[in-house]
């Protein structure tokens, strides 16, 4: 099983905050039946620069390395991305995941999603012939409000990733259980960044996926994943726009 968003390297971001902190995670993640794990610890691109952040990230995962045991470790960033974002495009492509050409990139929370955002995102796709995952999709309140912008971002060649517990969030399990019927969850993680209300999950929700009929979902998402970290090329072919119905989505 692949956990493909999480904040377990310690001291880098609101994820683990020391070493001990990592080892149980790690210790948890291995509990959950993870057998890969992509580090990808937020990059906001303010006080550092992308050099500066591997060199720190490199760091954090020496001190982990320890106790990985047989655990396959893949390194990358989840990058904070807005309409004005502080890195260049080519410093945002070298925290790809892996050695290969996907980037997670996280898109605001507290303001509207402009056309110059997406802009921005057609831009950084030309400029570095990377692909953008955009991290956590049901989670945003703009996407929440107008799922259309899903069907926008996969049309530029966008992949999209859910986080697992979302089916399990009132808040949020409306719009999931309509993107996994769209066939548009091409990537899942715990997003973990602790031990108690964000802790690996992964076996824990795989229970609920099944039990919403989405198993088959959860496994082809595994599949895919395992490409994606392989550095395969993987697309996507355009699905119908999920529309909204009050709080209901289909």
């Amino acid at each position: 099983m692949i956990d493909f968003h999480t904040h377990i390297l310690p001291a880098l971001d609101d994820g683990a905050q020391n070493v001990e902190m990592a080892q149980k995670m790690v210790e948890k993640e291995r509990e959950q039946g993870v057998k890969t794990l992509v580090f990808t610890p937020h990059y906001y691109g303010i006080r550092r620069s992308p050099e500066q952040f591997k060199q720190e990230r490199d760091a954090a995962f020496e001190k982990v390395k320890p106790y990985l045991g047989d655990m396959q470790t893949v390194l990358g960033a989840e990058v904070y991305f807005t309409a004005h974002s502080a890195a260049a495009p080519e410093g945002i492509a070298s925290l790809a995941i892996g050695k290969g050409k996907y980037v997670l990139l996280e898109l605001p929370f507290d303001q509207r999603w402009s056309r110059q955002l997406f802009d921005k995102i057609g831009e950084f796709i030309r400029v570095t012939s990377c692909t953008p995952i955009i991290s956590h999709v049901e989670r945003y309140g703009q996407v929440l409000r107008h799922p259309k912008y899903l069907s926008e971002l996969l049309n530029m060649g966008c992949l999209l990733q859910i986080n697992a517990a979302s089916l399990q969030n009132p808040r949020t399990r409306a719009l999931t259980k309509a993107i996994l019927k769209h066939g548009m969850a091409h990537c899942i993680g715990s997003d973990t960044h602790n031990l108690s209300d964000r802790a690996p999950n992964l076996k824990d929700v795989q229970t609920q996926f099944e039990k919403d009929g989405f198993l088959a979902e959860f496994e082809k998402a595994q599949i895919l994943m395992g490409r994606i970290l392989n550095g395969e090329t993987v697309t996507v072919d355009s699905t119908q726009k999920i529309k909204k119905c009050l709080w209901n989505y289909r």
